[in-house]
C-alpha cells in the first residue's frame, strides 16, 4: 500500500523523511541560479566522488565536529526531502563501516531541498542565523 499524494501530486508531510548537508553558500546560491550542485561534501567534488554526503538531524552535530570544525565560510543547512529524491528515481544509500549515512547519488537538485537555513561554525559548534 502507498501513500496518497496531496493536490498536485506532493508527497504529504507526515511521509516525509528528511535529511540534511551543509553546503558552502555560494555553491547552493550558483546551484538556484541553475548551475549543477558541485559537492559532495567539504572538499570533496560530486565528480570525484560520485554521491553527495548527508546525515540525519541526529549525525549533524558529529558531522560539523569531524569535517566543519574550523569553517569559516558561510553555509547553508538544507533540509533534503528523501522521500522526493527517491521519487525522482535518484538513489540515497545508507552506507558506512559502523554509522550508516545517507548518501545521494546525484548532484542535489533545489526541488529535492524543503529549506536552507543560513548557517556559520561558531566555537566548533554550527549556528543558524
Amino acid at each position: 500500500m502507498g501513500i496518497a499524494p496531496e493536490a498536485g501530486g506532493a508527497i504529504p508531510a507526515y511521509a516525509r523523511r528528511v535529511i540534511f548537508h551543509l553546503a558552502p553558500a555560494a555553491d547552493w546560491a550558483a546551484t538556484l541560479d541553475g548551475a549543477p550542485y558541485p559537492r559532495s561534501s567539504r572538499e570533496e567534488l560530486f565528480a570525484d566522488v560520485g554521491f553527495v554526503h548527508a546525515s540525519t538531524a541526529e549525525q549533524l552535530p558529529g558531522v560539523v565536529e569531524r569535517f566543519y570544525r574550523d569553517e569559516v565560510g558561510p553555509l547553508m543547512l538544507l533540509t533534503i526531502d528523501e522521500t522526493a529524491v527517491e521519487s525522482s528515481g535518484v538513489a540515497v544509500l545508507w552506507e558506512g563501516r559502523s554509522d550508516r549515512y545517507p548518501h545521494v547519488y546525484a548532484p542535489l537538485r533545489p526541488e529535492w531541498v524543503l529549506r536552507a537555513e543560513s548557517a556559520r561554525i561558531v566555537d566548533g559548534a554550527l549556528v543558524l542565523d
